[in-house]
């Protein structure tokens, strides 16, 4: 519920790999668009070490997108 549910992108990546390891918001003036990174150290279903995810808010509103 607080990632938006299951048909969202930070609620399927939530559900699927469990809570980051970090996350940074960044409100980017510039661009228009909240950008929020995940950082995992470990994927293990994908067998990847030291992964971030960038998920960004399209124009500062909806939801955020993988």
């Amino acid at each position: 519920e607080q990632f938006g549910g299951p048909n969202s992108d930070l609620g399927r990546v939530f559900l699927i790999h469990g809570p980051p390891d970090g996350a940074r918001k960044i409100d980017c003036q510039d661009v228009y668009w909240p950008i929020l990174i995940w950082y995992y150290e470990r994927l293990e279903a994908l067998k990847l070490s030291k992964v971030p995810l960038v998920f960004y808010q399209r124009s500062g509103v909806g939801e955020f997108k993988l």
